[in-house]
């Protein structure tokens, strides 16, 4: 059995975290996967990874970087008498950037993944000028590397790799599992008390990048327009205060439901309507795809999102400037679509977002 040796997976639910794991379970009978992770407490992916056949093996935290690099090179080693790909997943390439300098240093071939259209914003004007300073070297640094360059979509490969050519490999989503079903659709909906009302959604991390206090300012133009409206926030983060508090300044806390995080999210598509996603970046989101999968039509943040995440025509594109009203009356007009839910979710799974399709071109990848 081939082995790939996997860097990016980090203790966090995301969604270079959720890609990876899915591709692993699609991947597993084919691929034996060595995960190089950093150490933490209860590292949420240990099971999972062991029940699919990976192996998981543990660096320093990296603030410790004498001892990051050493312990990296020490696995590296390890392995290189029975495999030679390093599998290098990109989401800060300020950072990244060190494992990739290793891999080839230690003659391993190394596929550098690019996931992200950008970093996530930063508040402190010193950090932020900082971290443009380490991206951008970083990425200068990568254009001299050679290593072989994939991108989740094209946004994200301009993003990373600065004029070299590179090679589109998306992710990709169980359309078995993100499938329309009616009766858990009826039963999340009485569970949150949703009743008959037009359920607008989000999934995601509520951090800065997302730009989840949008959704409160498009909640409260929409009910303005239909007062049978809901929202229902799925995931967690740093802003989950911010937009409580915002909540309640509109007095709105009657409209909104807050999940949290949760290991079924796929149940949460199915009692909304439309979702929305007004992400500052992304570069190949896996929660639009879902969504499309399950029949859910979606509103993005137009230029923020790659086009090419349409593929069922029920993706529609807004500017941010816009404004809450205009993403309001767009967010209404989709949730009533004609299109059916089936029909979505039959089209994603002839396309390349399904994870049969997605993993078969990876896999092509590490054999060449």
């Amino acid at each position: 059995m081939n082995r790939v040796l996997v860097y990016g997976l980090k203790n966090v639910v995301g969604g270079i975290e959720k890609y990876l794991m899915t591709m692993h379970k699609h991947l597993c009978d084919k691929i034996e996967f060595v995960f190089l992770v950093e150490e933490s407490d209860g590292f949420i992916y240990e099971n999972e990874i062991l029940e699919n056949g990976g192996i998981i093996e543990t660096l320093p935290e990296r603030h410790s970087l004498g001892k990051y690099k050493k312990q990296f090179r020490k696995i590296l080693r390890k392995y290189r008498t029975s495999t030679d790909l390093l599998y290098v997943n990109v989401g800060h390439i300020s950072f990244d950037i060190i494992p990739i300098k290793i891999g080839l240093s230690e003659k391993y071939r190394v596929l550098t993944h690019s996931h992200s259209a950008m970093q996530e914003p930063i508040a402190s004007l010193f950090y932020k000028l900082r971290q443009g300073i380490l991206r951008t070297v970083g990425k200068w640094r990568l254009s001299h590397f050679d290593v072989e360059r994939l991108a989740v979509s094209q946004r994200a490969g301009d993003y990373l790799f600065s004029g070299k050519p590179y090679e589109i490999v998306t992710p990709g989503i169980d359309v078995k599992t993100f499938a329309p079903q009616n009766d858990i659709r009826e039963t999340i909906r009485e569970r949150f008390g949703l009743g008959t009302a037009v359920v607008l959604g989000f999934v995601g991390r509520l951090v800065a990048v997302k730009n989840p206090l949008f959704l409160i300012e498009v909640l409260a133009a929409a009910v303005e327009m239909n007062k049978n409206t809901k929202l229902l926030v799925v995931g967690d983060g740093a802003l989950m205060g911010e937009m409580k508090k915002r909540v309640e300044e509109y007095g709105l806390e009657e409209k909104v439901v807050f999940s949290g995080e949760v290991d079924d999210v796929q149940d949460y598509y199915q009692a909304m309507d439309v979702l929305l996603a007004p992400s500052l970046s992304e570069g190949m989101p896996l929660g639009i795809m879902e969504a499309q999968s399950v029949g859910v039509p979606c509103v993005c943040a137009e230029g923020n999102f790659p086009k090419t995440i349409d593929v069922t025509g029920m993706v529609n594109f807004c500017r941010l400037a816009d404004g809450k009203e205009k993403w309001a009356r767009i967010a209404l007009k989709k949730a009533s679509s004609s299109l059916g839910r089936e029909e979505m979710n039959s089209i994603v799974s002839k396309s390349d977002l399904n994870i049969e399709n997605a993993s078969l071109k990876l896999l092509s990848v590490f054999e060449r």
